[in-house]
Formats: structure tokens, C-alpha cells, sequence
């Protein structure tokens, strides 16, 4: 058995005739050690048999030996398949089907493999298993590279399998056995009327923990961008173009396995070509110990060819706003060149109204700001690059990407400060602030099947980031005079990074990953105050990060097991040019484990996950997040933050339209906002970030999904609650109230290839850190119409219809009272077009190796 579990042999010594006419065809074949797939494809050339399976039924690894000299097929598979848990059906003369054995001898287990009108497979059609007469979803799959597909049928009710694929028309079989053979479909041009069945797919899946959601066959398919796809994910919080994880923070986005940088880029994929998208809010030790959650986004495979989309919306809030983007992809005989153009010029209005009181031995002093900001941020993003398969098994590649973005902000003001409610002082001024930021980011890798047990894969990366930001304030006051203060900030990162991996496939059911990152951050920042009225700093930043990382996969039947372990060596520091004695340097060595179980039982998916996370300041946080709103009020860095440790467990379960999940978070050091006043002047307080003791959150989601004919109703409900220690000054305070989130999503397939939809967000009331928010609601609409096949989309759009999207929270922290009332002026009304010239996919196979540090810039 150890034997086997290292590899299968099976020495094949074949001399008996079996006299039947459909196990007379003989072969001559000799194989040593050879896999059995490539045994299976000299059969079926030597045969005239057409043999089928699926790539999940015959691992990669399975390897046999056999000499046959003018032996009967069948002699051959019974020795050959004898001991490996796979068995075979001849169904007629000419067709083998391979399947597992439970398959062979249950007939709850369905096979069979689909082809086009010239007897080709198919790869990835849709095979979807209904229950009869009343149409509901029991199971489904895509099919293998060579259109071969399985499926467990769970009942003995009398069933119907629906094919589909984007071309074809949707073909259906009555299951009367095991297997159903080949199913050729038929071009669109030609319609079978006979049958119409109305199918209710899962939107949902789970695999090993991770939320898998199917766009691909799914409404979702007829979204115009991605932003409006990720809203739509249980978990997934939008806005102001931001994407965030209800449980894990911002996640790191992958596409094709490759880093995304921006939201911009994942905006300029075809959502036709999207396959589906996982979300992993506890990941292994395969991704660096600072990713709370992974956002992997999976397109469609595509024959050669070129594309060409152009997306334009015009968007209309207070001010007027536009973007465009570009995408071009070209492949040919493994060669595959695509590039990207963005822009997007977003203009806005808003309202911030500050009330905050600091309390001394003999003192209270109010402050009362308010101020409106005007803002214009033109964004061009651009990217260009190149696949390139040398051979089947190995592919190379390379990408360069980057942004450029100005943001011009004036925001005119006044404030009045009072002493134990006497007037003191008030000051009117305007801010003007100039933000510029660029990066430029290069991404190689390699990508390699060295045998068929072994992979390899290759990262490397550089990315160079420059971030310069003016702020120019006017302040004019009969108590202090008129005075005028620049605050210019300006800084550079170099980030370099290489990263290596190794699968290797240990018998079946076992296999190991082993890999490793290594990363160097440099940073200079420069701040420098023009008016007395701030703190001059000047630094430099380094950072050197050394990991390793194994990971154990384990398969048998419906268990998953994945355990891992992910060390990181931390080498941080901080040169203040200006005072060394500020300097910091501090070196960490961390162990990250894993673990993940996973369970599926007739239609029941469950898993429980825990891991350990590390959450890195942004360098930003430790350097230059500085801005200037009067003489009472500044926001600046902290280079003494601490890395803050997460432990998570969390539970999942799927069945049918349901998903749940729950999760225990412990936070050790945790990075929170901070206030706190000057000792010598106590009337003026600073805004920055610190390092509490800990925190500790529950949190949970519950989705309902469904389809009633041209109606698909999705319900998603979530909540959170904090609980975090803060000091004050009437003693320590518990900050636990929790929040609510419900979300109602109503999508209408209408006639004519309209869509209708109709959303509804809801925010309870509760707290987060030291701030309590107040209760929000969000109403959204919008309608589109296809043209031509879908290759053109117009979609007319309105967000927070009824403005509702305000926030307002207050806290109290140290000896400070703070509220705000922040209107962002999100209610939207667009119009937007897509149109798609051929319909192919950008496939770039690479994978940044410094994800995180990119992510932290």
C-alpha cells in the first residue's frame, strides 16, 4: 500500500481471448511506468475504440505498466484498471467510458461527455442535472479539456440533464443510466423548440472555505462592469470605488493567478469573460501572512483570435464625470498580446461638519469646523504585455502596468473655537491641495510542468511609486492674524521582489506546495511645513522580508484537508534624517499556521478554517498621512506602529440557495485611529494611528438566493460586532455595539433582452473602533438592453436615489468628544456603453511576488 501511495504499477501479463465480438478488437502496446492517460490515448488509437473520462477521474499521476502483445481491449482494462479505484463501460461497439467505481456501480453517478457538430469536445460547457417534472437544480458541472464530465445524481426521482454552451443551443437528456454518452449540441442557427426547461443553477459554491461565485452562468454574466459584479458577492463591500471584505479587510486581487494593482484594472475586464470569482477570507500559507482575504478572479478560456472593447459611462452627481477604457488582445499558435488604456475624470461635492470638545483640569474646549470640498481626480491607468507558451508544459510571460492620478482639492472653511462655552477665536480659510500620484510596476514570470508530479512556478517584480502632495492653507483670524501655511510632502518606494513555487503531487489525494518570497521596500519622505504651523520630518525607510512556506493537500472522497505553515523574517528600519534619535530598527520572526477541513455530503458543503494573519501598516501610516486642517486640528503619521496579529476561526456551510458563514477574530496589537491633544497648547488635538492592546470581533453572514422564472431575488444579511478597550476621561470604555447590514438585490430577466434592477442597503446602527455610526440606507436602479448578440450594452443607472448615504458617527477617546457629519454627495445618475468587437479573453498567466508591499504603498 506505501508502494502505491508513492506511485501505481501494475505489471500486465495479458494472454486470454475473450470470444465476444465487442471485446474482440486487439492491441500491442508497451508501456513502463507510463501514465495511464497516455496508455488510454495509444488504446484508442490502436482500437478504433473511443475512449472518455473525465480529468478528475484520472489523476495526472496515475501511472501503470503494461505489455500486451495482440491482446483483447477489455483483457487489457481489466488488468490495467485492477486496484486503481477506476472502472470501465463499453456501451457499444465504439465508445469506453472510464469512471470511478462507485460510478460504475451506483446509478446515482452520471458520465458522459459532450461534443460540437463536428464531433469535437467541448471543454467548459455547462452540464446541469434537474429533477422531473418540477425543474429543480440537484447538481451540476463544466466540462474537462476534452468535454468529459461527472456528476452524483443524490436521488432516484426521475431526472433530466441540460447541456449548454455560449453558440449552441442548449441540449437535454432523459438519465435512464450510469452514462449518457456522447451529446453532440447544435449551432444556434438551428433551434430545438420541442423542449423548454427552466433551471435553477447555484449562483454559490464552496470549495475548501472559499465563496465561489459562477458568473459565468449566472445573471450576473449581463452585468456592464465589474464593480456592479463584485457588489453583488455576499461580503463584498463597494465604495467610492474602494473594495472591501466584510470579514478580511481589503482583499488582494488575483486575475489568472496574476496580482491586480487597482480596482481600475479589475474594471477593465469583459465581464462576458469571466468564469467566477472566489473570495477566501482565511487564506493558507501559499499567500503572504498580511493578506486578510484573496479575491481570485477566474476568466474563460478562449480559441485564438483578436478583440477589441470600448467602454464609455458619463456620470452625473453635483459635478459631471467620464470614463473610458480600452482593452486590445491578440493570440495566435500560443503567442498572446493584449494591452490596456483607462480614464476616468471624477468630480465631486461634499460636506464635513466637525463638533469636538477637549477637556482639561479647567478647561472645555469646542471646536465647530465646517467645510465643503471640492474635487476633481483625473485617473489614466494603462497596461501592456505578452504570454508565451513554448510548449504545453511550459509558458513565459511578462507585463508592465502602472497609473497616474492628480487630485485637486479646495476646500474652503471656518471654525470656531470656544473656552467653557465663551467664544474665543474663529478662523476662515480656504485648503488647496495638490496630490499627485505615479507608479510604474513590472511583473515576469515562468511557469512550468517539469513531469507529471512536479510544477514550478517563477515571480519576479519591481514597482517604483512617487507621491507628491502640496497643501497650501489660508487662515484668517482677528484673534491670530492672517497666515498662510504650505505643507509639502513628497515620497518615493522602490519595491523589489521575487518569488518561487513548487507543487509536486505526492500519490493520489496527497500534495505538497513549498515556496517562498523574498522582498526589499526603499522609502524616502520628505514633510516639510512653510509657516511654523507643523512638524518637519525627513526619512528614510527600509524594508527586508524573508518567508517560507508548505502547504498539505489531502483528497479522498468528500474530505478536504489543507494544513500549512508560513515563516516570515521582518528586517524594518526607520532613519529620521532630522533627529536620530527617532531612529527605529527592529527585526520580527513569525510563524503562520493553517489548517482547513472541508466536508460534502449529498448537496451539504461544509468547512471550518482557522489561521494566523499579520496586518502591516501602511507606510503611509508610518511616515506621511499628513494633512493640515487649521491651527487646531493636524493629521500625521506614526513610524513607532507595531504589526498587528490576527487569529482567525471561521465555519461555512452551502446548501442549495443557502450559504452561511461565521468568524471569531482575535486582533493582538491592533492599528486603530488615535487622537490626542498637545501638552503645551491642550486646545489642539492630533489625528494618527496607534497600536491598542487588542480587539476581538464576531461576525456572520446568511445569503438567500433564488430564481422564480423571470425573477432572481438575492437577501444577504450580515453582522459585526467589535469589541475594543479605549482609554478616557472618565475611565476605560467597552466599544461593543454591534451593526447590522441587510442588502435585498432583485434582478428581472425582462422580454427582449432587458434587465431590470432594483437594490436595497441598510445599515443599523453601531460601532467600529471608538466611533459609533449612525443608521444608513442606500437605494439603487438601473436597466440595460443588449444589441447585437450582446455585443452592445447600454445600461442608464441611479445610485442612492434618495440620498440617504450620509455618514454620521461620534466617539470619545483620551479627553476628547468627536462627531462628524460627512456627506460624500454619492447619489449618481449614468449612462454607459459597452461594445465589444469579437469576444476573447485576456489570459496573462503571471503572478506578482510582491503583492502585499505593492498593496501597502
Amino acid at each position: 500500500m506505501k508502494d502505491y501511495l508513492k506511485h501505481l504499477t501494475l505489471i500486465v501479463l495479458l494472454v486470454t481471448i475473450f470470444p465476444l465480438q465487442a471485446q474482440n478488437k486487439q492491441v500491442s502496446l508497451s508501456a513502463k511506468n507510463k501514465p495511464v492517460k497516455d496508455v488510454l490515448s495509444e488504446i484508442q488509437q490502436n482500437s478504433g475504440y473511443r475512449i472518455l473520462y473525465n480529468d478528475e477521474v484520472v489523476p495526472d499521476e496515475l501511472r501503470v505498466t503494461v505489455n500486451a502483445e495482440n491482446t483483447a481491449v477489455k483483457t487489457i482494462l481489466d488488468a490495467m484498471l485492477k486496484n486503481t479505484g477506476l472502472t470501465y463501460i463499453m456501451q457499444t461497439d465504439e465508445l469506453i467510458i472510464i469512471t470511478k467505481k462507485e460510478y460504475g456501480q451506483n446509478s446515482s453517478d452520471i458520465t458522459g461527455m459532450v461534443a460540437d457538430e463536428n464531433d469535437d469536445p467541448l471543454p467548459f460547457a455547462s452540464v446541469v442535472l434537474l429533477s422531473l417534472p418540477d425543474s429543480v437544480f440537484i447538481a451540476g458541472v463544466s466540462t474537462s479539456a476534452n468535454g468529459g464530465f461527472s456528476l452524483s445524481r443524490q436521488t432516484d426521482a426521475p431526472c433530466l440533464l441540460q447541456i449548454s454552451y455560449l453558440g449552441y443551443e442548449k441540449a437535454h437528456r432523459h438519465v435512464t443510466q450510469n452514462t449518457v454518452g456522447r451529446i453532440r449540441l447544435t449551432p444556434e442557427s438551428k433551434f430545438l423548440s420541442e423542449v423548454s426547461v427552466i433551471g435553477n443553477r447555484p449562483l454559490f459554491k464552496l470549495d475548501n472555505g472559499a465563496l465561489v461565485t459562477d458568473v459565468a452562468n449566472s445573471i450576473l454574466s449581463h452585468e456592464t462592469n465589474m464593480t456592479d459584479v463584485l457588489r453583488k458577492i455576499p461580503g463584498i463591500i463597494i465604495k467610492d470605488g474602494k473594495i472591501t471584505s466584510f470579514t478580511g479587510g481589503t482583499p488582494v486581487i488575483y486575475i489568472n493567478g496574476r496580482k491586480a494593482h487597482s480596482m481600475n484594472e479589475v474594471q477593465q475586464l469583459e465581464v462576458k469573460n469571466i468564469k467566477d470569482i472566489k473570495l477566501n477570507t482565511n487564506p493558507g500559507a501559499e499567500y503572504d501572512a498580511s493578506a486578510g482575504a484573496v479575491l481570485s478572479i477566474t476568466t474563460l478560456k478562449r480559441s485564438d483570435g483578436w478583440s477589441l472593447q470600448v467602454d464609455a459611462e458619463l456620470r452625473r452627481r453635483q459635478k459631471w464625470g467620464n470614463s473610458e477604457a480600452l482593452k486590445f488582445n491578440y493570440q495566435k499558435d500560443g503567442l498572446n498580446l493584449f494591452g490596456t488604456f483607462g480614464f476616468d475624470k471624477y468630480a465631486k461635492k461634499s460636506f464635513q461638519w466637525m463638533i469636538t470638545e477637549i477637556a482639561t483640569t479647567d478647561t472645555l474646549w469646542q471646536h465647530s469646523d465646517r467645510l465643503v470640498t471640492h474635487s476633481s481626480i483625473p485617473y489614466f491607468s494603462y497596461s501592456a504585455g505578452a504570454d508565451y507558451a513554448i510548449n504545453k508544459n511550459h509558458n513565459i510571460g511578462f507585463m508592465y502596468d502602472g497609473y497616474t492620478y492628480s487630485f485637486d482639492d479646495s476646500a474652503p472653511f471656518n471654525s470656531t473655537i470656544k473656552a467653557n462655552d465663551r467664544y474665543f477665536a474663529e478662523i476662515a480659510g480656504n485648503s488647496l491641495l495638490k496630490d499627485k500620484d505615479t507608479q510604474h510596476h513590472l511583473n515576469a514570470y515562468y511557469s512550468g510542468k517539469w513531469s507529471d508530479k512536479i510544477k514550478f512556478d517563477l515571480y519576479a517584480d519591481y514597482a517604483r511609486t512617487y507621491t507628491q502632495r502640496d497643501q497650501n492653507i489660508e487662515e484668517k483670524s482677528e484673534y491670530y492674524g492672517d497666515t498662510q501655511t504650505l505643507n509639502r510632502n513628497k515620497g518615493t518606494y522602490h519595491v523589489y521582489a521575487v518569488s518561487p513555487k513548487l507543487s509536486y503531487i505526492v500519490a493520489s489525494g496527497h500534495s505538497l506546495v513549498a515556496g517562498g518570497d523574498w522582498s526589499r521596500v526603499e522609502g524616502d519622505n520628505t514633510l516639510m511645513y512653510e509657516g511654523k504651523q507643523g512638524n518637519n520630518t525627513q526619512s528614510q525607510t527600509e524594508e527586508n522580508k524573508r518567508a517560507a512556506y508548505a502547504s498539505y493537500y489531502f483528497t479522498k472522497n468528500n474530505l478536504t484537508i489543507n494544513a500549512g505553515l508560513r515563516f516570515e523574517n521582518v528586517q524594518y528600519r526607520y532613519h529620521d534624517l532630522l533627529n536620530s534619535h527617532n531612529d527605529i530598527q527592529k527585526t520580527y520572526h513569525d510563524f503562520f499556521p493553517s489548517l482547513s477541513v472541508s466536508h460534502t455530503h449529498k448537496g451539504l458543503s461544509q468547512s471550518i478554517n482557522y489561521g494566523e494573519r499579520i496586518i502591516r501598516p501602511q507606510f503611509g501610516r508610518l511616515n506621511n498621512y499628513s494633512y493640515y486642517l487649521n491651527r487646531f486640528s493636524q493629521q500625521e503619521g506614526n513610524p513607532k506602529l507595531q504589526p498587528q496579529t490576527a487569529h482567525k476561526i471561521q465555519y461555512s456551510l452551502m446548501y442549495r440557495f443557502i450559504y452561511l458563514s461565521l468568524q471569531y477574530t482575535y486582533n493582538k496589537d491592533f492599528i486603530g485611529a488615535y487622537f490626542y491633544t498637545n501638552p503645551q497648547q491642550p486646545q489642539i488635538y492630533i489625528n494618527t494611528w496607534k497600536n491598542f492592546d487588542k480587539q476581538q470581533q464576531f461576525s456572520g453572514e446568511l445569503n438567500l438566493r433564488h430564481r422564480f422564472g423571470i425573477y432572481e431575488p438575492s437577501l444577504t444579511a450580515m453582522f459585526q460586532k467589535n469589541i475594543q478597550k479605549v482609554n478616557s476621561i472618565e475611565g476605560d470604555i467597552i466599544i461593543n455595539k454591534p451593526i447590522y447590514f441587510f442588502q435585498w438585490n432583485n434582478d428581472f430577466r425582462l422580454p427582449h433582452k432587458w434587465l431590470l434592477n432594483v437594490e436595497y442597503f441598510y445599515r443599523s446602527e453601531g460601532s467600529y473602533q471608538f466611533f459609533t455610526f449612525r443608521a444608513g440606507h442606500i437605494f439603487n436602479m438601473g436597466v440595460t438592453k443588449s444589441f447585437l448578440d450582446d455585443a452592445l450594452q447600454v445600461n442608464l443607472k441611479g445610485k442612492d436615489i434618495f440620498r440617504k448615504d450620509i455618514d454620521i458617527y461620534h466617539g470619545r477617546i483620551n479627553n476628547i468628544y468627536f462627531w462628524q457629519h460627512e456627506d460624500q454627495d454619492n447619489r449618481t445618475f449614468s449612462l454607459g456603453i459597452t461594445w465589444r468587437f469579437n469576444n476573447y479573453k485576456k489570459s496573462y498567466k503571471g503572478k506578482s511576488a510582491a503583492e502585499n508591499e505593492i498593496q501597502r504603498l
